[in-house]
């Protein structure tokens, strides 16, 4: 089985790299059981995963910091899992060596029944007074924030979740409105109708409803031209029974151009 990124952090644990058990060489066999895992081949392979087309839009998993000779003396490469990746090993009865690199695999590590060996050497340590957090630091936590993507943070109550329902909100505030908008529309151009028809000199009460049954919902329609561009069809929906114009609260006419007026209304 290949190493694998829960890139989306859909699964049970988020954003984890999965790691089974016969990616690593085994040094001792049951029942004490031991494997070793190669920091160098393990972080090489969590890039070759980053590249591909899956992995491409995510943050990256790790840091890394190749060997360095000083005084004659190699020191060993590291490497940094990176927030918010975690490391879970195929759970099992068996203890993981940690070789070829210092690293904090061991930390970002999901705990089940694997022992984990970090084997980290040290080596010269820096003593710091303080909560030694330089100025650069700080301008690179505040960068990783600001770069972060939403897409990586869609857990309930994380900010991230928070930000990408609010733009939705706002989004389906604004078709809402264009709705209320065009309803209106057509709501003034259907009671124009009967400022503009004189019911009483149609000859029965018969044909005086059916004008206002065609009023009301048959085929209304916003045309082309600035004037006697609003149509309302007869029962075949082809047939104009009449033309004329809609104004707004300023007596001007609503027309093609007038923004939100201009959506035709939808036919039956």
């Amino acid at each position: 089985m290949p190493v694998t990124v829960d890139w989306a952090g859909t699964s049970i644990i988020p954003y984890q790299i999965s790691v089974p058990k016969d990616y690593m060489a085994q040094i001792q066999p049951p029942p004490q059981e031991i494997r070793r895992l190669d920091i160098d081949v393990f972080r090489m392979t969590l890039r070759d995963l980053e590249d591909d087309p899956d992995g491409r839009p995510w943050p990256r998993t790790h840091d890394h910091e190749t060997e360095v000779t000083l005084g004659g003396v190699i020191y060993a490469r590291k490497v940094r899992i990176l927030a918010p990746y975690t490391v879970t090993f195929e759970d099992g009865q068996y203890a993981v060596d940690l070789q070829g690199a210092n690293s904090n695999i061991a930390e970002r590590t999901n705990v089940n029944q694997v022992s984990i060996r970090s084997n980290n050497s040290a080596g010269l340590q820096t003593v710091i007074s303080g909560s030694g957090v330089t100025e650069q630091d700080k301008l690179d936590i505040a960068n990783l924030v600001w770069e972060e993507l939403k897409a990586a943070h869609l857990t309930n109550g994380s900010m991230g979740k928070s930000v990408t329902d609010l733009e939705t909100a706002v989004a389906d505030v604004g078709d809402a409105v264009d709705d209320v908008q065009a309803d209106t529309t057509e709501l003034l151009a259907r009671l124009s109708i009967a400022r503009a028809t004189n019911l009483d000199s149609l000859p029965t009460i018969e044909d005086q409803a059916a004008l206002v049954r065609k009023a009301m919902f048959n085929r209304l329609e916003l045309a082309e031209g600035s004037t006697n561009n609003w149509v309302l069809y007869d029962d075949d929906k082809v047939t104009p029974i009449f033309r004329w114009n809609v104004t707004d609260k300023s007596g001007s006419a609503i027309t093609l151009e007038t923004g939100m007026a201009a959506r035709q209304m939808p036919s039956e």
